[in-house]
């Protein structure tokens, strides 16, 4: 709109403010109101045409909360009725609550927002007087900490929103039982699951050309609108034509994004070469330090000359992390370093390469999907929420190695144990851990390898000897006691790896393998998951044309 406009001349700024100070802060709140309140008043505006009465509004209008981030709606939208349409709070309240519901994406306390009592009344056009539900005395489901002094949006979104959702099985499960157990008692229904989805237009018929002729000439075309039918594939995976035709069109997607690379960034690689890759945000408990210890780890196997059985493979790495995420662009800093290191090595030269994509988009990702044999979902497990990217590897015939984690469970589950490489601690097990009292010393103590490949890093031998480098990455892994259980995964990550270079020596089973996890994704497309939103939370039927 054009005040939204004038207010907002650089959206970059709002993304990513440009500082943490209270005038900083401010301007972030002013722009997110701008933003909500701009659409929340279009909403009604579109309402108003209908001609029908503003007592109907909650029959036709839903808000779906994506985060905490826009939980400036709940408020905004008593507001308006109270205001222009000349409601009760009461009245209000349960018009809103009818309204919106709230989709939560992870369980970092980081991502909960939470926004400062002055600095909410200061700078909105409402008094805030938002009650909670529950007896006063239950300080972890307060709307208003005033000991504290701020408002929790994660509090207010779900005592606001007449569902709650996780986007994957596990996720919702932690929700109910850990992060908002008390909310989940006291809401029985409250909290279900709708586990997230990716279009197969985008992730497959667009991203993967090739693939999807052959899928085409196969199956037929039905797969676009109705992905299920991928299953009439799993009938192929054992016809030796069949099995040449799609691992044909898998090395002429490893060309294309090898001469991509070359052109690109000036880096020469194989296509016979294995990819194995890892394209995500860049955050420690995604564990791309995990990735790149293994990289580091396989650099000394060759060094020392204990290659027998190891697959000649390029590991990719893409993503941005936060600007003001100083160990996360240490963990860039990183993998490039290391990339230099292996890359200039004449011993690695037909065994390893190390690629980071910088400027990471979308077009990136589905150049380096198609492409791509082993996907890396290594979260620590109950981290992640449910992941996608997961999903679109799947989709595209690249095998996972991963934790029991977001929608790798499901992944699992769908595509069978035997057709993904699953390592390392159970939620469960990463909880029971924690509550016991993990103990980085006594693992770090007991892997020899592990202590080499942190000395080297400590020493600056991939970036000259510069020993303050990563020094923020460093001291948050040891100051924090590997908070993200790096030490207590990398011996079966590791062994894993090893499971997959045995694998990967076997091309017909491999690819094999690749197809029924192409077979097996009709239950992760968005269209599944759009549907389940309307029935399950919007109340609103199927259209048949």
């Amino acid at each position: 709109t054009p005040d939204l406009k004038k207010n907002i001349t650089n959206i970059t700024d709002f993304l990513y403010p440009p500082d943490s100070t209270d005038e900083g802060r401010r301007l972030r709140l002013r722009q997110e109101y701008l933003l909500v309140s701009a659409s929340i008043q279009d909403l009604f505006e579109r309402f108003k045409k209908t001609g029908l009465p503003i007592t109907q509004i909650e029959k036709f209008l839903a808000v779906q909360l994506n985060d905490t981030h826009p939980t400036l709606a709940i408020p905004e939208i008593i507001r308006i009725l109270i205001t222009q349409y000349h409601f009760t709070f009461e009245q209000a309240y349960q018009k809103m609550y009818k309204i919106c519901a709230y989709t939560n994406h992870t369980l970092l306390a980081e991502a909960l927002e939470k926004i400062g009592i002055d600095l909410f009344k200061a700078e909105l056009p409402y008094p805030f007087a938002m009650q909670t539900v529950a007896d006063w005395k239950l300080d972890k489901i307060r709307i208003v900490n005033y000991k504290d002094g701020y408002v929790n949006c994660g509090n207010l979104c779900i005592i606001a929103s007449h569902k709650v959702n996780g986007v994957a099985a596990l996720h919702s499960k932690l929700l109910k039982k850990k992060e908002f157990a008390l909310f989940s008692s006291l809401y029985h229904g409250k909290f279900i699951n709708e586990t997230n989805g990716i279009t197969q237009r985008k992730w497959l018929l667009e991203a993967n050309p090739k693939l999807s002729k052959l899928i085409d000439q196969t199956i037929g075309h039905e797969w676009v609108t109705d992905l299920d039918r991928l299953k009439k594939l799993l009938k192929y995976s054992r016809d030796a034509v069949f099995l040449d035709k799609w691992s044909k069109v898998k090395y002429e997607n490893k060309v294309e994004f090898v001469d991509w690379v070359k052109s690109d960034m000036g880096i020469k690689l194989d296509p016979r070469f294995m990819i194995d890759s890892q394209i995500k945000r860049i955050h420690e408990y995604k564990r791309q330090f995990l990735n790149i210890m293994q990289v580091i780890d396989r650099y000394n196997r060759i060094m020392d000359g204990d290659t027998v059985g190891m697959q000649p493979k390029i590991y990719v790495f893409a993503g941005k992390a936060h600007p003001s995420y100083t160990a996360g662009k240490e963990i860039i800093a990183l993998i490039n370093d290391v990339a230099k290191v292996v890359n200039n090595e004449r011993k690695c030269r037909d065994l390893l390469k190390v690629v980071f994509v910088p400027n990471y988009n979308i077009d990136k990702a589905q150049m380096i999907i198609k492409a791509t044999e082993l996907s890396e979902q290594i979260s620590t497990a109950g981290k992640e929420a449910s992941g996608t990217g997961n999903m679109k590897f799947a989709l595209n015939g690249a095998l996972t190695i991963g934790t029991l984690d977001g929608a790798n469970v499901e992944i699992r589950d769908k595509v069978g144990a035997k057709n993904i490489f699953i390592f390392g601690l159970t939620a469960r097990q990463v909880y029971h851990l924690k509550d016991r009292g993990y103990n980085a010393q006594r693992y770090y103590n007991n892997s020899p390898r592990m202590q080499r490949i942190i000395e080297q890093i400590l020493s600056g031998a991939f970036c000259g000897g510069d020993t303050t480098r990563y020094a923020h990455l460093m001291e948050a892994f040891f100051n924090h006691n590997d908070e993200y259980m790096l030490l207590a995964d990398f011996d079966a990550y590791v062994k894993t790896q090893v499971l997959v270079d045995k694998l990967y020596d076997n091309k017909k089973l491999w690819c094999k393998k690749s197809i029924i996890n192409v077979a097996k994704s009709g239950f992760f497309s968005s269209d599944r998951t759009i549907k389940s939103y309307a029935k399950d939370i919007w109340k609103i039927k199927e259209i048949k044309e």
